[in-house]
């Protein structure tokens, strides 16, 4: 995604705002440099007691938003058990940002557990369970381009594909943070994280589109015992749980997908889970995989009596690759999304907001303005009363 060359004056800056400020909301067409947005969420509505907010994002005032919360624990592995999706549209229904559902999957370096996890599958689906798919490691680009192609557009073709080095060199930070945690607590894990766009065309309703597809793949391998059923033999091979996490789609009319860049980071950048919900769902997610252990054992009776003990040591290594995970993902979501955090003043409340801008104010009406400009004062042209918000500096 290409950056605008030049930032507006003050001048023309000022003058762009109070326009921006005079009307209700500003869309994709309005000149750039400056944001009126605001906060929507997606409620889960049956997954427990009450409903729950389980994220907010931050989209322009004028755009119309869906959002929902998918509960399946038959059609589901139990890290796909919930799924969060959503989809927000310009008044013209040609510029849109959509949340995809994740995916997740497991792979082994060793034939003999690869073949039990696919028998295990097989006696799952006996007992009504769904697991996990069984298939290797992915890049991002590989996930973009064939899987979620595949499922999210088809009939779209791939016209090329980006890398952010800024990006890029965060995850691979976060990597090296996170094997040597491990390895502190005498876990040998490996940890492949890999982020990409693809760029995407195709046609819908008669109009040609173009649309950025950007997500990140995630493939955390643990060293463990393997069974040689042939020789008797024990060894060790890496076994892998791995995952497709931070699935987005950004899509305008042909041509003018780089104009949008901004915009579309600062909605991305605003994506966030709610720590409370997210937490009740872990908790489920635990209890589910408390009952598969148990249930392994029986359908281990079906598969083999050697596979028992290689059914236990796959489930424990995925909860302790599961519980890692958790504990990273929300250092991992905040340099995905290219955000930092902002504390309001006056009420102490923070938000996080796209990093791409500099300056952030609040209206107290649950609308943010995001701008360029650090001489820019909103209070001078608008009605409203906007309090700037200060960067709360990193840990």
């Amino acid at each position: 995604m290409k950056r605008p060359a030049k930032r507006p004056s003050t001048r023309r800056a000022l003058l762009v705002a109070a326009a921006v400020l005079a009307s209700p909301a500003r869309g994709a067409e309005a000149p750039p440099g400056f944001y009126r947005m605001k906060r929507v969420q997606v409620v889960d509505q049956h997954g427990f007691e009450k409903p729950m907010t389980a994220l907010t994002v931050l989209v322009p005032t004028d755009w119309s938003f869906q959002g929902d919360v998918t509960f399946d624990p038959k059609n589901a592995c139990t890290a796909t058990l919930v799924q969060v999706s959503f989809r927000a549209t310009s008044p013209d229904g040609r510029t849109a940002v959509e949340l995809f559902p994740g995916a997740a999957w497991g792979w082994s370096d060793d034939p003999g557990t690869r073949q039990f996890m696919e028998r295990d599958l097989e006696a799952k689906a006996r007992f009504g369970r769904k697991g996990c798919p069984v298939g290797p490691p992915l890049s991002a680009k590989e996930y973009l381009s064939r899987n979620l192609l595949g499922r999210a557009r088809p009939g779209a073709r791939v016209v090329g594909s980006e890398v952010d080095p800024k990006a890029a060199k965060a995850v691979a930070e976060l990597v090296r943070q996170a094997e040597a945690q491990a390895a502190q607590v005498g876990l040998r894990m490996q940890l492949r994280a890999d982020t990409a766009q693809v760029r995407i065309e195709y046609g819908r309703e008669g109009q040609a589109e173009e649309e950025w597809l950007t997500g990140v793949t995630v493939a955390r391998g643990t060293l463990g015992p393997t069974f040689d059923v042939r020789s008797g033999r024990m060894g060790q091979a890496m076994s892998y749980s791995c995952g497709a996490l931070y699935l987005f789609g950004a899509r305008t009319p042909k041509g003018r997908l780089d104009a949008n860049d901004k915009l579309f980071r600062a909605i991305l950048g605003s994506v966030r889970v709610d720590p409370t919900w997210q937490a009740r769902v872990q908790e489920v997610q635990q209890k589910i995989q408390a009952a598969e252990l148990q249930g392994a054992k029986d359908r281990s009776r079906i598969i083999a009596k050697s596979g028992e003990d290689t059914s236990r040591m796959i489930n424990e290594g995925f909860r302790r690759r599961q519980e890692a995970q958790e504990r990273d993902s929300e250092r991992w979501s905040q340099v995905i999304r290219g955000v930092e955090t902002y504390r309001n003043p006056a009420t102490g409340d923070t938000v996080e907001l796209s990093n791409r801008y500099g300056n952030a104010w609040a209206n107290g009406k649950n609308e943010y303005l995001l701008s360029e400009s650090p001489n820019f004062n909103p209070n001078t042209v608008s009605r409203d009363n906007w309090t700037r918000l200060e960067p709360v500096p990193p840990k």
